[in-house]
C-alpha cells in the first residue's frame, strides 16, 4: 500500500513543505500495471447463486430478486441491477462464452461477479472517465462502465482464464445505538 501511495503522489510532504517524488507513476501508467483487483474473500466462497449464460433480463431479473430478498434499499437494487445489466451486456457483446453471474450476500453488502473468457477491457481508464465525443454515438460499453462506476463499487480482473467484473452494493451504516 505505501508503493502505491508514492506510486500515485507527485509530491511527498517532508520537513514542513513538499519534495517532488520520483516514485511517481503517471495514472495511466498506474493503471496499466494495476489492471486486476484481487479477489474479495467472499469470492473463495460457493456463490448462493450462479447462472451459466444468461440474458440481460435475466441476470436483471436474477439480481432484483436476491437483492431484495438480502433486503438492500431500492435505490442500491436499482443501481446494482441497472451495473449487473450493463456487465452481462458486455460480456455478451464483447467476451466469450461462456458468461457466469455469480451472488453473494453477506451483512453489509450484495456481490455480482460477471465472468467471461475474453481479455475485457484494454484501456485501463475504461468506466473511470466520462466517454467523451470521440467514442461515437452512446458510447457503447465504455459509458455503461461509467456509469456503473458511479452507482456501485466495481473492480476489474484479469487473468489467464478471462476476465471478471466485480460489482458491490452496500447496505446503509446502521447508526442506532
Amino acid at each position: 500500500m505505501v508503493a502505491d501511495l508514492h506510486a500515485t503522489h507527485p509530491l511527498i510532504a517532508e520537513g514542513g513543505g513538499h519534495r517532488h517524488n520520483d516514485r511517481y507513476q503517471h495514472p495511466v501508467d498506474f493503471l496499466k500495471h494495476h489492471r486486476s483487483s484481487p479477489l474479495d474473500p467472499v469470492e473463495r466462497t460457493a456463490p448462493a447463486v450462479e447462472l451459466v449464460d444468461p440474458s440481460p433480463a435475466t441476470a436483471r431479473a436474477a439480481v432484483a430478486g436476491f437483492a431484495r430478498h438480502h433486503r438492500l434499499p431500492t435505490a442500491e437494487i436499482d443501481n446494482l441491477v441497472f451495473a449487473s445489466h450493463e456487465a452481462i451486456t458486455n460480456a455478451l457483446m464483447h467476451g466469450r462464452p461462456p458468461t457466469l453471474l455469480r451472488l453473494w450476500a453477506q451483512p453489509d453488502r450484495v456481490t455480482v461477479t460477471v465472468t467471461d473468457t475474453g481479455p475485457g477491457p484494454s484501456d485501463p481508464l475504461v468506466g473511470l472517465l466520462l466517454p467523451g465525443p470521440l467514442h461515437g454515438p452512446g458510447s457503447g460499453p465504455r459509458l455503461g462502465l461509467w456509469l456503473s462506476h458511479q452507482l456501485v463499487d466495481v473492480a476489474h480482473r484479469h487473468d489467464p482464464d478471462g476476465y471478471t467484473i466485480r460489482l458491490e452494493a452496500h447496505h446503509p451504516l446502521d447508526h442506532t445505538d
